[in-house]
């Protein structure tokens, strides 16, 4: 009988801090993003401005994102995310002074600038801290962050905000984004760009930044997250409005769900590949977005939330999966890219949709209009092949 081979050790000290960097992280943001809206319409402005705020975040990151791929070829790794930490932190105690409107949403558009050069280059850093042959363990427990936070991270703002206000709660960020600067300046990695330097000659940053064999999925996983936005910032506004108390319990059980659902996949090996899963969970996340629209009570509320929470965290995952695995080896930095500036637009486009939609027709319309987008990308995914066979000849 031959004996398999013991694996490296994966969770190290160093590990441990890197991956809390991340959740730290990723928490603070969603926490930011739903807070916000709910602040700016409940200080009197319109809910145009709500979605601005949302929008101003995402928009800050799309357009400064091809400039990330020379920055993290040029500039020291472990140093730039701390530096990016930092002004984050800086930016929450300039919230916590209540400053005017204007110099709100130029601080929100801020934050996503420093949060796309630290999207970009803090996976390169983790990735150093992951034995070879517990790689893709190791990047799959990492992954869990952004999606588990996008929900856990709402509910805990709608908490903070609840029981210490708004004020306590920038600086609670403040303090705990300082924090998680300090963690990320005494990891353990090698202080240097974590990306090759850029050709000789070479001067096209949108070609070497994204990668054309990840456009499609990419496109798909844009458009969720333009649904998505719906459920992620506008829901506790039109909870508000209704005197509905039930958003943080759909939080905490949808982040659940993500939780479990990729603590399954990461540490379970299944013969059913993943992908054939996004289409029946792309028709359950329809589904609960039509459902969420009257604002379910009770086991239907929770049944609705563990159910969306599941199919997220499988679609969002198998879609960036696709992405980076259908570009070659040498571009899959560039197919990174290329699904973060997705999630930065849907989010971005999500904000001023969705806030147009509601000063139009009210909130219900949000929702209903959220699962036809969903369901339009499952239509794609299942029935039109042959745009995707365009699309990649295109790139």
């Amino acid at each position: 009988m031959v004996r398999s081979e013991k694996k490296s050790p994966l969770f190290s000290k160093k590990y441990l801090m890197g991956i809390s960097v991340n959740l730290m992280v990723c928490t603070f943001g969603q926490m930011l993003m739903c807070a916000m809206p709910l602040l700016i319409a409940g200080g009197g402005h319109g809910i145009g401005y709500s979605g601005l705020a949302v929008s101003a975040f995402s928009f800050g990151a799309v357009l400064f994102r091809p400039i990330t791929g020379w920055l993290a070829s040029k500039l020291p790794g472990r140093k730039t995310v701390s530096f990016c930490l930092i002004f984050f932190s800086v930016s929450c105690l300039v919230l916590f002074c209540s400053p005017p409107l204007w110099l709100t949403i130029v601080f929100r558009a801020a934050q996503g600038i420093v949060m796309s050069i630290y999207g970009t280059i803090y996976g390169a850093l983790v990735s150093y801290l992951i034995p070879s042959d517990r790689f893709q363990e190791g990047m799959g427990y990492y992954s869990i962050g952004v999606p588990a936070m996008s929900f856990l991270g709402p509910a805990l703002g709608l908490v903070a905000i609840e029981l210490a206000g708004e004020r306590v709660m920038f600086l609670f960020l403040a303090f705990f984004t300082f924090a998680a600067a300090f963690i990320c300046y005494r990891l353990d990695v090698r202080d240097e760009p974590v990306t090759p330097p850029l050709p000789k000659g070479e001067t096209n940053l949108f070609r070497i930044t994204f990668a054309g064999e990840a456009f499609f999925p990419s496109i798909m996983l844009m458009l969720v997250f333009v649904a998505h936005t719906s459920l992620v910032s506008f829901l506790s506004i039109f909870a508000a409005s209704r005197g509905y108390e039930g958003t943080t319990t759909f939080y905490l059980l949808a982040g659940a769900g993500i939780i479990a659902v990729r603590l399954v996949f990461t540490m379970i090996p299944f013969r059913l590949n993943e992908q054939t899963l996004i289409i029946p969970a792309l028709a359950a996340l329809g589904v609960c977005t039509l459902v969420m629209a009257h604002l379910p009570q009770g086991i239907m509320l929770y049944c609705t939330a563990l159910v969306y929470g599941c199919s997220l965290g499988i679609v969002q995952p198998g879609l960036i999966a696709d992405a980076i695995g259908r570009s070659p080896p040498e571009r899959r930095a560039a197919a990174t890219a290329t699904y973060y500036l997705a999630l930065d637009l849907g989010a971005g486009v999500g904000g001023l949709l969705w806030a147009a939609v509601a000063r139009a027709g009210g909130y219900i319309p949000v929702y209903y209009l959220a699962s036809v987008i969903i369901f339009t990308v499952m239509i794609i995914l299942v029935f039109v092949p042959a745009l995707r066979t365009a699309a990649e000849k295109a790139s």
